[in-house]
């Protein structure tokens, strides 16, 4: 039997979901460099109403922008980041696969907050991190909007240096 106690504040929810949403935001960013798609996805969260007694609280009006976000804060983002995303981008396999990668995201987050893992939570997480190689067209895709990203993220660099 193998133990791991992991720091699921520091390490998922500040560490692995901040830097994801931080590079799905630039994605949103790269579709649309007028950033009306981060507008609507900060529209978008802003429509969720709290759920529960303090379980789900009100999103700021610039959630993209991920100023002054404690980890709570991050979780209640990750929770909620599946129907704020779905159809935000234009290309419907960049779509496809952001709505996998948050869906697989917050299944593993739940699953880490269970805290004790059982034989059927590791062999569904075994099952899970198997991945199947992608198509040849799905590669090239995945190519693009891979260059696209670098574009924008020097741009972004040349004009904060600038």
């Amino acid at each position: 039997m193998h133990m791991l106690a992991p720091d699921l504040m520091h390490e998922l929810e500040l560490g692995v979901w901040k830097a994801l949403f931080t590079h799905l935001v630039r994605m949103l960013y790269a579709a649309a460099s007028d950033g009306s798609l981060a507008h609507q996805l900060d529209e978008r969260f802003c429509q969720i109403s709290t759920f529960g007694n303090g379980t789900i609280q009100n999103f700021s009006n610039n959630t993209s922008e991920m100023k002054k976000l404690a980890a709570r804060d991050f979780e209640d983002i990750l929770q909620c980041s599946i129907p704020v995303f779905d159809g935000l981008l234009p290309d419907e396999w960049d779509n496809q696969a952001v709505l996998k990668l948050l869906y697989r995201t917050a299944e593993f987050h739940a699953f880490t907050k269970l805290r004790l893992q059982t034989d059927e939570t590791l062999s569904h997480l075994d099952l899970e991190s198997c991945t199947e190689r992608p198509s040849s067209e799905d590669a090239n895709k995945l190519a693009k909007t891979q260059i696209k990203l670098n574009l924008l993220c020097k741009l972004v660099a040349v004009e904060e240096s600038g």
